[in-house]
């Protein structure tokens, strides 16, 4: 991000960054939920409200993705790598 212009690209390339960030903080949230021990029901809670927050933020941030630039499929699964370029909306 740092070699990205800064307005409109900057904008859309923050999007997706922080979209594929926040998918891949889900990821330690999901075991804690699956992993923990049944009877540790504070612990299920907390990583339900993890996954529950970093899943509204990514929503939140597609659907700027969308609205602003077009970018109305991004998944944010595919990784930094694989974003979208400017010409390619």
């Amino acid at each position: 991000m740092e070699q990205t212009a800064a307005g409109e690209e900057f904008n859309r390339e923050f999007l997706e960054i922080f979209s594929t960030h926040h998918y891949h903080a889900l990821i330690p949230s999901l075991d804690c939920q699956v992993k923990s021990e049944l009877k540790h029901d504070m612990l299920r809670q907390y990583c339900e409200g993890i996954v529950e927050n970093q899943t509204r933020e990514i929503h939140d941030l597609r659907t700027q993705l969308c609205n602003k630039f077009g970018i109305c499929d991004y998944q944010p699964t595919n990784g930094v790598n694989d974003r979208h370029s400017a010409g390619s909306r």
